[in-house]
């Protein structure tokens, strides 16, 4: 997202430039497998999704997986952070437990991203918080990375990127307090994310 008024009374700099990731695959993907298959994860792990899978019941692997999963969610927070290609192969152990309900669940995501992308420009979370985003800005954040969780996970991932909970996006409260945490160094790291 960039300026389109660039006269002198816009809050948006001209030569801001802010990416919003709203289909972060692996981390979808993981969320997903954690809620489907109730793998109970403690710690700082995200909230439920909003709009939770069915069940698929309880993994085989259950067990082993919640004590694996915070480490899978870093290996995917790596790759969201560095804008490396997805994981793919050995490096996606959790693949394999992926059912097509996932894909339909997916779809659902994607139309609900699409649908949410059909506002006014003036009506964006980004223009409504334009003041604190350009702070943020300012302080290096160039990538917003959002998934579909219950709200107040907001977390710097590295000095470019953040990653909240959509609704924490779509909160025009929750969402410019968020970026001036960001670009006052005040908002947390993700815990056990290496930068």
């Amino acid at each position: 997202m960039n300026a389109i008024d660039d006269s002198p009374h816009s809050l948006w700099p001209p030569d801001m430039l802010i990416r919003v990731e709203s289909l972060p695959i692996e981390l979808l993907e993981l969320l997903w497998i954690r809620e489907a298959w109730e793998i109970h994860v403690g710690g700082n792990s995200p909230r439920c999704l909003v709009t939770p899978p069915r069940s698929e019941g309880t993994h085989r692997f259950s067990a082993r997986w919640e004590d694996r999963w915070p480490h899978w969610w870093n290996d995917a927070v790596n790759a969201v952070t560095t804008a490396r290609s997805p994981i793919f192969g050995p490096q996606r152990p959790w693949k394999a437990s992926l059912t097509p309900r996932f894909s339909e669940w997916l779809e659902d995501r994607h139309s609900e991203v699409a649908t949410g992308l059909i506002v006014p420009l003036e009506s964006t979370p980004e223009r409504l918080a334009a003041s604190a985003l350009g702070l943020a800005w300012d302080a290096g954040l160039t990538q917003i990375v959002t998934i579909p969780t219950l709200g107040n996970y907001s977390h710097r991932l590295n000095e470019q990127t953040l990653l909240l909970a959509e609704v924490d996006r779509m909160d025009p409260n929750r969402y410019p307090l968020v970026l001036t945490q960001f670009a006052s160094g005040h908002l947390p790291p993700l815990p056990g994310h290496s930068t």
